[in-house]
């Protein structure tokens, strides 16, 4: 994939990051804490429902689509089985004895429960539809498919701030809903080809058994990333408020600047690397890149931890902290995109259990800690829970590639994320009361940084260079 091609995809996330940036202060104005908190927990639940549902299958698409002779028929062999598991589980969900919304959300409404389920059906759908044009290059398409939903978001909030109609968490619901259908209906039609093709092929059970040995162990994997990134909202309702959790969410938010590179990486990276191998191509190209983005890391770091303050000035009064939590929380972000890069021999060599191993580890790391610093701490403790547990998962995914596929060096990548991580937490929980010392320490870090990156940043930027020929 060329430099050009890579621009197109990067439009996407970064037209996204930059609505969500000018939607979330509109959204702290307008609607209570406890509502910001409420759809943090509606993605939280999107989230865990997809990923289960598919089985892991929608990984084994993206790895065998490249050596498909039949890529319509590769898409019908991994939706099948993954839709008949949605249809199973919503109607399970008959022998819930109350509302499902009302028990997710905590919140009695009309309407309420068809708008999740719509938001779970679009959203399962879209995460296929979205693979298709991923692997079939298609940057600019993939981009517009993601950005008119969140212009759409942006436009039905401005309408609540001329209507007259008291605004309330079945309001925010509507505008996800609208927004999650919109996604859909734009790549159902962009890949409208695709996936026609696909319902008139037979169903390859061969293919299947072949997609569900590599997919299903990623299952667990994946039910414990989404654990690591998600139980902590839940530690937050039962032990501390919607409240905490709305200023978390928030927090969370604002480090979607940072989501920017884990978006673009994990649309580009994996393809890539495997079509590095399919063509024979010197694996040290991984090393540069890794580097290359490590010092992208550690720069990140330093700057959000120089302009954390600015975050204060177009937030309500009543989310003052948010201030010292946005520097801890991309460390998720952060660290899970270089985890992408040093860890991505796990895959190559398709030993997935592997990273169930990393993400159990991590996993039970942040609940215990999660455990002893939430009830005192709240949101800050969350904070901290998560990216002390994400430097774990760096660390250990890092590790077992190096084991599994190929030596590389490693020190200075963990070394570095140490004092990000560090740093972070020193930010957290001392900024308040020594400010400008703490200022002071990012910006000597970020001098040493850029040090000790002189003479390597140089060369991997030309060789990078050399992807867009």
């Amino acid at each position: 994939m060329n430099l050009k091609k890579i621009m197109t995809f990067a439009i996407g996330p970064l037209g996204v990051a930059a609505l969500g940036m000018l939607t979330l202060p509109i959204l702290t104005w307008i609607f209570p804490q406890e509502d910001i908190g409420r759809i943090s927990l509606l993605h939280v639940v999107i989230s865990f429902t997809v990923l289960f549902c598919s089985l892991g299958l929608d990984q084994s698409y993206v790895r065998d689509y490249h050596e498909s002779d039949n890529k319509p028929g590769l898409l019908n062999t991994v939706v099948i089985p993954s839709t008949l598991l949605l249809v199973l589980l919503f109607a399970c969900t008959v022998f819930v004895p109350s509302s499902l919304a009302e028990l997710i959300f905590d919140f009695r409404g009309e309407g309420v429960d068809v708008m999740l389920f719509l938001c779970l059906l679009t959203s399962f759908f879209s995460r296929y539809l979205s693979l298709v044009v991923r692997m079939q290059e298609r940057g600019l398409a993939f981009s517009i498919s993601q950005i008119l939903p969140k212009l759409v978001f942006l436009l039905i909030i401005a309408c609540y701030l001329i209507s007259p109609i008291t605004l309330d968490f079945f309001y925010l619901m509507l505008a996800q809903t609208i927004s999650f259908l919109l996604t859909f209906l734009i790549l159902a039609f962009i890949t409208r080809e695709e996936w026609i093709v696909s319902l008139r092929q037979r169903f390859n059970h061969d293919e299947f058994k072949s997609a569900i040995v590599f997919g299903f162990p990623l299952v667990f994997s994946g039910v414990a990333f989404w654990g690591l990134t998600a139980v902590d909202r839940f530690f937050i309702i039962e032990y501390s408020s919607y409240i905490e959790l709305g200023l978390y969410s928030v927090a969370v938010s604002f480090a979607g600047a940072a989501m920017i590179l884990k978006t673009i990486f994990s649309i580009l990276w994996a393809p890539t690397v495997y079509k590095w191998l399919a063509d024979g191509e010197d694996m040290g190209k991984v090393d540069n890149v890794t580097e290359l983005l490590l010092f992208i890391v550690a720069v990140s770091f330093c700057l959000f931890g120089l302009g954390s303050w600015l975050v204060s000035y177009i937030l309500p009064s009543e989310y003052a902290n948010v201030e010292y939590l946005v520097v801890a929380s991309v460390g998720f972000p952060l660290f899970y995109t270089l985890a992408e890069t040093s860890g991505i021999g796990i895959s190559v060599v398709k030993k997935s259990l592997y990273n169930l191993y990393t993400s159990l580890i991590a996993l039970i790391i942040n609940v215990a800690l999660n455990l002893v610093l939430i009830p005192n701490y709240g949101a800050s403790g969350a904070a901290a829970a998560t990216i002390v547990s994400f430097w774990v998962f760096l660390f250990f995914r890092t590790l077992f590639s190096r084991i599994l596929w190929r030596e590389f060096p490693v020190m200075k990548l963990y070394t570095v994320t140490f004092f990000c991580m560090i740093l972070s937490i020193f930010h957290l929980f001392i900024a308040e009361e020594l400010e400008i010392y703490i200022y002071l320490s990012w910006l000597i870090f970020l001098f040493i940084i850029l040090f000790n990156f002189r003479r390597s940043l140089v060369e991997i930027i030309n060789k990078v260079k050399q992807l867009g020929n």
